[in-house]
């Protein structure tokens, strides 16, 4: 069973972050609101893996979200957007 991280309300431009040590076995869900918008999907599962490792066999690999009025973006970098993000999921 994961742990709970809690809820955060994250500003406009505002960034959360959390760190874990990969076993090859965690998926992290998380919900989301915007208005009246709800989506719930994983986060961090083997799909997000396959776009966010660098090949690196000891290391940090980074992958980070972007959450825009179309959906949820995905990157292996912070860039501005639109380089480097893929979109995951849409809002419902």
């Amino acid at each position: 069973m994961g742990a709970d991280l809690g809820n955060h309300t994250i500003p406009y431009n505002g960034i959360y972050d959390w760190t874990f040590c990969d076993t090859g076995q965690n998926d992290f869900t998380s919900e989301f609101w915007w208005a009246s918008k709800y989506k719930t999907f994983n986060v961090f599962d083997a799909q997000a893996w396959s776009v966010c490792k660098t090949g690196k066999f000891f290391g940090t690999e980074h992958c980070y979200w972007l959450v825009r009025a179309d959906g949820f973006y995905i990157g292996k970098e912070n860039v501005p957007f639109p380089g480097g993000w893929q979109l995951k999921e849409t809002w419902p």
